[in-house]
């Protein structure tokens, strides 16, 4: 059994163990507590035709999300990695929810590999929200642990059920705190990025800096480097850097940006012989003998 909780609601997946439990394909129903009606079905596609768990040989990466959800009437409606992702998917604004688990003539039809596919988004539209409801949970404790006052409030005008909710300055502290947190967070994958090799123009993708395409190549890598590095709080006459250790020769880098063209006057620190480098420097070599090919060949 799974369980999943938003707005002071309660669903939970119950497994299914008999015909008269659920419809055919089903290996978990949906139950809503405050009224015990069901909302769908949950299909754990890493079960084998005889109803058990596969065996260790199922590769991990051929089925990263295993659990297919269905509404009441058996209509596919997306797939997660979990199965509390999956009792999620209920929780949002138009389900419908009915009193019989298994209603007669109801069979599921599993999802193809393009429904599959085309679920990703959705897939992760849910991984968004279950983050929302853990960063509130997060802000709640670390309100509670400054001594601030936790109240009941009703989880919407006129609502029966209620929900946890910190006294509103402390929510917003706290909120901040958690804010700055992720931001640490986000500076380690950096951190992991450019040891790995990633460009500060992939990285600024990443972070969401381009601007709907607007921020592109040189400028959209300057952003991303002067936003890990939070150039806005330098003094006059400093010198940004960003630390990292390369893998190749294992030396500490003071990475400068992408200001320069070459890449020895951007990465300090590197080894003499350093593979790393010498391949970067070669392949700005080559970038460079090209742009002259082709200057030479439009004269």
């Amino acid at each position: 059994m799974s369980i999943y909780e938003r707005g002071g609601e309660t669903y939970r997946a119950l497994q299914v163990s008999g015909p008269d439990d659920g419809p055919a394909g089903a290996d978990y129903v949906v139950r809503r507590d405050s009224d015990a009606r069901f909302g769908g079905y949950i299909v754990d596609t890493a079960r084998d035709d005889a109803g058990h768990p596969a065996g260790p040989g199922l590769d991990a990466d051929e089925a990263p999300h295993r659990f297919e959800a269905y509404d009441d009437a058996g209509r596919y409606l997306t797939i997660t990695q979990s199965l509390r992702g999956a009792v999620s998917v209920f929780s949002r604004q138009g389900t419908r929810w009915i009193r019989d688990a298994s209603p007669a003539g109801k069979s599921l039809r599993r999802a193809d590999m393009a429904g599959r596919e085309s679920s990703r988004q959705d897939a992760a539209a849910s991984a968004a929200g279950d983050a929302y409801f853990t960063a509130q949970s997060s802000v709640l404790r670390l309100a509670e642990a400054e001594g601030a006052q936790i109240r009941e409030r009703p989880a919407w005008p006129g609502a029966s059920n209620t929900t946890r909710r910190a006294e509103p300055l402390a929510g917003i502290r706290a909120a901040r705190i958690l804010a700055r947190a992720a931001e640490r967070v986000a500076g380690d994958y950096v951190t992991h990025a450019r040891a790995g090799g990633i460009s500060w123009q992939e990285i600024g993708e990443a972070l969401g800096l381009a601007e709907n395409g607007q921020r592109t190549g040189y400028d959209l890598a300057v952003r991303a480097f002067e936003y890990i590095t939070d150039a806005g709080h330098r003094d006059r006459f400093g010198t940004l850097s960003f630390y990292w250790t390369c893998p190749a020769c294992e030396q500490g880098i003071g990475d400068r940006g992408p200001y320069e063209s070459h890449p020895e006057d951007n990465e300090h620190g590197h080894a003499e012989g350093c593979t790393r480098l010498a391949s970067d420097i070669a392949a700005w070599q080559a970038e460079r003998d090209a742009e002259d090919a082709e200057r030479e060949a439009g004269q």
